[in-house]
């Protein structure tokens, strides 16, 4: 089949029923100066994810990098996506429904801005088996 692997891995996503739409609330993510004296900025949001083709799945894997808004440089965050889990029960999304992830960022960044790109991007195992791999960049004004 066009587009798996023998790993049942997907790259494009037209291949099976699993689609996946992704908003941030709030949007545009907002951040505000950190409490936290190691960090200047903090982020507190949600990432819905709202699947639309009619196939649920179980959300293996959830990647967050964040980006300075010029030149592309990897800002120093707290948040390592290797550690991002969710809680037992958690990692379902069902077909047509919408799961909500909550996180709170903490960064500095070069400059005197808050200003961001918030690359997320998720795995989620299908119920027929496939790996569905996707994504959104959220801007940080």
């Amino acid at each position: 089949m066009t587009g798996c692997g023998g790993d049942n891995s997907v790259t494009d996503s037209s291949v099976v029923g699993m689609r996946v739409d992704f908003t941030a609330s709030p949007d545009p993510i907002i951040a505000e100066p950190s409490a936290d004296t190691d960090f200047e900025w903090t982020a507190t949001y949600a990432i819905a994810l709202t699947e639309t083709g009619g196939l649920g799945g179980t959300i293996t894997g959830v990647g967050l990098t964040l980006r300075a808004a010029s030149g592309g440089i990897e800002v120093i965050t707290d948040e390592d996506p290797s550690e991002t889990t969710l809680e037992a029960g958690d990692a379902r999304l069902e077909a047509n429904g919408t799961r909500d992830l909550t996180f709170v960022t903490r960064y500095s960044g070069p400059g005197d801005g808050s200003e961001a790109f918030l690359d997320f991007a998720v795995e989620i195992t299908d119920d027929e088996g496939f790996l569905f791999q996707g994504g959104r960049t959220f801007p940080i004004p």
